[in-house]
This record gives C-alpha cells, structure tokens and sequence, in this order.
C-alpha cells in the first residue's frame, strides 16, 4: 500500500506536507488548466486503456480503478 495518497480535494495541503517531509518547502499544486490543445476524450482509445491497465495492473486491482471509459 502506498505511504500517502494525495487527493484532488486536499492536493496543496499535501503537496505542502510532502515537500516539507523531505525538507523542500514552497511546493504548490498549478492551477487546473483547460483541457488544451486536445482533450482526452480526443486521443483516448481501446489501446492506450490497455497499455495503461497492463502499466498499472497493480493499481487497478489495488485501488479498484475502472477503465476510462467507464468512469
């Protein structure tokens, strides 16, 4: 299991505890950008789910993670 999870919600909060576990201070979560000059809907397909899934095959079992397409 992972040492810490960092959630969209808490992201800078994280980040700021993460960075100054490790002595580093100032880390901040960027500002959500548009989805520019494509989204992932524009690039995403059968393929790309599978070398994710076979990538990250521990994740998906782990976390319960569902292929894009069906989020």
């Amino acid at each position: 299991m992972p040492d810490m999870i960092l959630r969209e919600e808490s992201l800078a909060e994280g980040l700021g505890y993460l960075g100054t576990s490790i002595g580093v201070s100032g880390l901040a979560a960027k500002a959500e950008l548009d989805d520019m000059p494509f989204t992932l809907a524009d690039i995403y397909d059968d393929e790309v789910e599978d070398a994710v899934r076979a990538a990250y095959q521990r994740d998906y079992m782990m976390f319960g993670f569902k292929s894009w397409s069906q989020t």
